[in-house]
């Protein structure tokens, strides 16, 4: 049962994310800020993966991180929730993730970073385009939508994402977002 909760994630996680990337294209998405607790949410991500996955744990750390932010949820769901699957698709035996939430000077970054088969430097560039996947990805499920998703999520919002990775030796993905108030400044 395991497996089959683990194929139904992963293919609802796809057409999320192809949905979602269509709705981006055709200017269709809209972002909606909401007051949610994103501590919890990050929590959710991870004990979801960890139970569907060989990944035992992945630590989390919230730096000066509120109880609540204000910002758009479904897009934090879906960048986060594609940051975290990467970190554990990619991984190998004995996996190491850490996600690490820090609020400072009105905006939240994250960092996700794992221990598993690395992007090799030559194809670093092309790691946000769409449906691009690096070669070492060969003969791990996936569409090269996600990293694409989660870039034109983040730049929507005035963001930005870091992406840094040496082949072997893992990857690490900073996104930094902007925080509103719930007045609807920016």
């Amino acid at each position: 049962t395991s497996i089959m909760r683990s194929a139904v994630s992963r293919l609802v996680g796809m057409m999320e994310g192809v949905l979602s990337s269509n709705m981006l294209k055709t200017g269709k998405f809209q972002l909606v800020p909401e007051t949610f607790d994103v501590k919890a949410l990050i929590d959710d991500l991870c004990r979801e993966h960890e139970d569907l996955s060989d990944v035992p744990f992945m630590r989390r750390e919230f730096i000066n991180v509120p109880d609540f932010i204000y910002i758009d949820r479904k897009a934090m769901t879906l960048i986060l929730g594609n940051l975290i699957a990467n970190a554990v698709k990619f991984s190998r035996e004995n996996p190491q993730i850490g996600i690490q939430a820090t609020v400072q000077d009105n905006s939240i970054k994250i960092m996700v970073e794992d221990n598993g088969i690395g992007v090799p430097a030559a194809e670093i560039n092309n790691i946000f385009t769409r449906y691009y996947r690096a070669s070492t990805a060969s003969g791990t499920p996936g569409t090269g939508i996600g990293l694409n998703l989660v870039k034109d999520l983040v730049e929507m919002q005035d963001g930005r994402i870091l992406f840094e990775s040496r082949e072997g030796f893992g990857a690490k993905l900073t996104v930094v977002l902007p925080l509103q108030n719930d007045e609807g400044d920016s």
